[in-house]
């Protein structure tokens, strides 16, 4: 494996975008926060799920940069139109499951940020692995 510093875009852009969620989310939950009355309607609903999405794709970012660019552009590809899919079945979920005791986990948003950044990750491993297979 070599490391490849082309590739280290993804791995920056993934824990610029889940630290400025984090803060964000942070600073709407903390009334001692000077921009609380801002961030407060979003924090939950918006800043907690990319939080918790990008902190679920970062083994795959660390993974991204020891591949060769042909393999990057397919795994960047297929994620592109997951991570279009995935907010829209994010932003469409409910922020909260409604229930005392439920019998099965609810699609709420943090579930399925959760679950589809993992799927994410696991699929482009698997991207990754069949094109090193293909490669020998």
């Amino acid at each position: 494996m070599k490391l490849n510093l082309k590739n280290t875009g993804v791995l920056f852009a993934t824990l610029l975008l889940g630290g400025v969620s984090y803060a964000l989310g942070k600073c709407g939950v903390t009334r001692s926060c000077d921009f609380y009355n801002y961030f407060y309607s979003s924090s939950l609903t918006l800043f907690e799920p990319v939080f918790l999405f990008s902190l679920t794709v970062l083994p795959l970012a660390i993974v991204l940069m020891f591949v060769r660019d042909n393999v990057l552009k397919k795994v960047l590809r297929f994620a592109t139109i997951w991570i279009i899919l995935s907010a829209v079945l994010i932003a469409l979920a409910p922020h909260n499951s409604n229930s005392w005791m439920p019998l099965y986990p609810e699609p709420t948003k943090e579930n399925l940020a959760w679950l589809l950044g993992g799927l994410l990750t696991l699929i482009s491993l698997g991207i990754i692995a069949r094109a090193r297979r293909k490669k020998r």
